[in-house]
């Protein structure tokens, strides 16, 4: 019941509310809701819920979906698969930095979804590059490769929890549908290989805030042993960099929901080889939507079953 006021690791001021729970509660209670925001002070449009928006008659790109395709830099004559949420703003960017001898996957959440990506995609004017299109489940289309795959790279967004999308930030979700959010990622991400050659480049994005669903699914794909950290180039770090202010390192570290998985992470985080492994976009930080992005290269194409 005492009154609180939320701020983020900057010591901006994002709103006041009133605690749930007591302050030891809410350490042992990573995912329930320990704070009920009366006043919010952090105001940014949302265009995913306007009609106009998902009607096409306008596009946006989130910096986490800039940086991906950055990261993973498509090239003309190449085959690339593309796993997507937006209305196909991010398909736009990839098929803009190929030429017409580039061929594209795009995996579509339905019809609807569908629709809005072709939209967007005559809205742009992307008509020159073969695109192929499918609804169906990404395991179940991919499995018909079985380690015989022909595409050069893979950019995947799958479905995450949002908690970084504007301006809902720490939105109310449950701990169990983040895990099952981790689960789905991690399994997209280890059947994608099947259609990927040999030291094929993937890109992993995400707009969540929670390492559950960003740096504990790399630290699984990684102990499956069929893929390696691609490092992310230099200047699109350093590109990212021109955003940044710096961080008030004074607040207590949010718990997850796979604590269990921390050591492996802490441990990875050690490594040299893994530094240019992952870039987190931060909200404030960065004054964007939050996200994750990774990159991963293809070792084998045949994943431990």
């Amino acid at each position: 019941g005492d009154p609180i006021m939320v701020i983020d690791k900057y010591r901006n001021y994002l709103g006041f509310g009133k605690a749930l729970m007591s302050f030891e509660e809410a350490k042992r209670s990573p995912g329930r809701i320990a704070i009920k925001i009366q006043y919010p002070l952090y105001d940014v449009p949302n265009y995913s819920t306007l009609k106009h928006y998902n009607r096409g008659d306008f596009s946006v790109l989130t910096l986490p979906r800039i940086f991906g395709v950055k990261a993973l830099n498509p090239t003309p004559k190449a085959k690339y698969v593309a796993v997507i949420q937006d209305n196909g703003e991010t398909l736009s960017y990839i098929a803009e930095l190929m030429d017409d001898s580039g061929e594209l996957l795009v995996f579509a959440r339905n019809e609807n979804h569908l629709k809005a990506i072709r939209e967007t995609l005559k809205r742009t004017q992307i008509e020159n590059i073969h695109i192929q299109f499918e609804t169906a489940p990404l395991d179940r289309f991919l499995k018909r490769f079985r380690g015989k795959g022909t595409f050069n790279g893979l950019y995947l967004e799958p479905q995450c929890s949002k908690t970084g999308m504007r301006p809902q930030f720490f939105s109310e979700i449950e701990e169990k549908e983040i895990l099952v959010f981790s689960r789905n990622q991690f399994q997209r991400l280890r059947s994608s290989v099947l259609a990927l050659k040999n030291n094929a480049d993937i890109v992993y994005v995400t707009h969540s805030l929670d390492p559950t669903e960003n740096q504990e699914v790399i630290v699984a794909a990684f102990r499956q042993g069929f893929l390696n950290p691609a490092p992310i180039n230099d200047k699109i770090m350093n590109e990212l960099k021109k955003f940044e202010k710096e961080p008030v390192h004074a607040l207590l570290e949010i718990p997850t929901a796979t604590q269990a998985d921390s050591v492996d992470l802490q441990q990875l985080l050690t490594q040299p080889d893994y530094s240019h492994t992952w870039m987190e976009i931060d909200p404030e930080h960065n004054q964007s939507d939050a996200g994750f992005i990774a990159k991963l290269k293809v070792i084998s194409n045949r994943p431990k079953s």
